[in-house]
């Protein structure tokens, strides 16, 4: 059973600096944060199981530096951990858009025009959630580490934890590279459920 999941967010790329909104974008990490996510996951004690990465450039070029570090651990990507959608709003400047769009940051049922809402960003990832944990009891992974973006890091916590997916999702966003620990118990809302065999 897994016992430990590491939720590490993705190095940063120009596109954080910049300040622009990156949903699917596939965008790189540059050299600099490479050097500094390698720093952040070193002082992470665990060793992984298992690596399972969103398919976007940032996650998949993060999960290969992890490896860098543990070279035997396998790496599973799964397009359903991306970044919410942001559809037409991918690339724009967050303060270009921040006043024509509030509640892009207000409201989990918002749909950016082409994209996705934060609900339907939810119900993607708690389907990822619940193959990722079947396959890891499956595979008897202990520690595993899920590489991926920052409001999808946030709704992840919450599904492991039970907890609602309400306005209060963009309080506790993390900065890249780093992570939040999640001890599953027993009794982990997940992991209760009856897996598909």
């Amino acid at each position: 059973m897994v016992r430990r999941i590491y939720l590490i967010r993705h190095a940063r790329t120009v596109w954080n600096d910049e300040r622009r909104i990156q949903g699917w974008a596939d965008i790189e990490p540059y050299e600099e944060a490479k050097r500094i996510f390698l720093d952040k996951v070193r002082a992470i004690k665990d060793k992984p199981s298992a690596i399972f990465t969103s398919d976007l450039k940032r996650a998949i070029i993060s999960a290969q530096l992890i490896r860098e570090i543990y070279p035997e651990t396998p790496i599973f990507i799964d397009w359903r951990l991306r970044e919410r959608n942001m559809g037409n709003l991918e690339g724009l400047f967050y303060l270009d858009i921040r006043d024509k769009y509030p509640e892009l940051w207000g409201s989990v049922e918002f749909r950016a025009p082409g994209g996705e809402s934060v609900l339907d960003m939810a119900e993607r990832l708690k389907m990822s959630l619940e193959d990722i944990l079947w396959f890891s009891r499956k595979n008897d992974y202990k520690v595993i580490f899920v590489v991926s973006h920052q409001l999808a890091i946030e709704v992840i916590r919450r599904l492991l934890l039970g907890e609602p997916i309400d306005r209060g999702i963009w309080e506790n966003l993390i900065g890249s590279g780093d992570h939040i620990l999640i001890n599953l118990e027993e009794n982990s809302p997940l992991l209760s459920r009856q897996f598909r065999t």
